[in-house]
């Protein structure tokens, strides 16, 4: 039995650590009429709301296997709710109930009268040099004020794509090369699949790095 918890737990890491992604981000902002506020708000214990209250919270996933967690943080302002729902790898602690992380956006998207809801969406790589590396010389020294530094990150603005994807950010030395990309995105709750975007922002970062032969 011990090899297939072992294989179980590989699969659902691999949401985002087969893409060596470490965060994914999403942050929506939706019309405080539309969204059932009061569940939302009786996560955090809460029955009086102020305009411009912030709250947050860790999301566990159900089973250890899945291998993330999510950052919550929300509040409301202008009558609009703002949402950041952050997916980090890594967990050391379960939920006992919903919601959950594997199906918090589902769960978000149930409390909402549309089923689709427009994104900002970050994802952060960190990658081995060994098997990637950045489309551009990466460090490189220059002379500012008379003095030699080295630039170790380049910010680009992406050409239309079919991520969404409008930056990237690139930063290489002997460890380790990162990489950010943001994109604008729509999020369709009930088929939401975590997986799928990473995969996306992934193919996105591609756009400026390079993986070595």
């Amino acid at each position: 039995m011990e090899p297939k918890k072992k294989q179980r737990a590989a699969v659902a890491k691999s949401l985002l650590a087969r893409f060596d992604c470490v965060v994914l981000a999403f942050e929506m902002v939706v019309p405080l009429e539309s969204f059932k506020a009061t569940k939302l708000f009786e996560l955090f214990g809460r029955t009086d709301v102020k305009d411009g209250d912030r709250w947050g919270a860790t999301i566990p996933p159900g089973s250890k296997a899945i291998g993330y967690h999510i950052h919550f943080k929300c509040w409301v302002e202008d009558d609009e709710v703002h949402l950041v729902i952050e997916y980090a790898n890594k967990s050391t602690i379960t939920a006992k109930g919903p919601p959950v992380a594997e199906s918090f956006m589902q769960w978000i998207g149930s409390l909402y009268d549309k089923d689709c809801v427009d994104s900002y969406v970050t994802a952060r790589f960190r990658r081995s040099p060994d098997k990637w590396r950045s489309s551009f010389t990466l460090p490189v020294k220059v002379l500012m004020a008379g003095r030699e530094i080295q630039v170790d990150g380049v910010s680009v603005v992406l050409p239309e794509n079919d991520f969404g994807a409008v930056r990237g950010f690139v930063g290489q030395d002997r460890a380790l090369v990162m990489a950010t990309v943001a994109a604008n995105r729509a999020v369709r709750f009930s088929s939401f699949d975590l997986g799928q975007e990473v995969a996306d922002l992934s193919g996105a970062s591609e756009m400026f790095l390079e993986r070595k032969l």
